[in-house]
């Protein structure tokens, strides 16, 4: 807005006091069973994102299939690291080097 007016519609207006609820009461710290089935769930994420990178790990590692994945999740593994060294590659680029994630 500082450096460009012309380019918004109309001038906005912030808040004075962005913060309006700074000096509310404070709320009451959750209780040991709520912090553990929080810490819980959360590492219920962990542990099924680590074995998703490693099932990845090892259809990286051989080129046929993979005991307990499906044939079409190595291919498009495979095809996705073709595509970009390595790194996930955005959906145009994916589409535009042949594989339709």
């Amino acid at each position: 807005m500082r450096r460009h007016p012309p380019r918004l519609p109309a001038r906005i207006d912030f808040p004075w006091r962005v913060l309006p609820n700074r000096s509310a009461d404070a709320r009451p710290r959750l209780g040991g069973e709520d912090l553990e089935a929080i810490l819980s769930a959360c590492h219920g994420k962990i542990d099924e994102a680590w074995e998703r990178f490693e099932a990845e790990r090892k259809i990286l590692a051989v080129s046929g299939l993979v005991g307990g994945v499906d044939p079409e999740l190595c291919e498009l593994v495979r095809a996705l690291i073709r595509v970009h060294d390595g790194v996930l590659p955005s959906r145009t680029l994916a589409i535009r080097s042949g594989v339709n994630i």
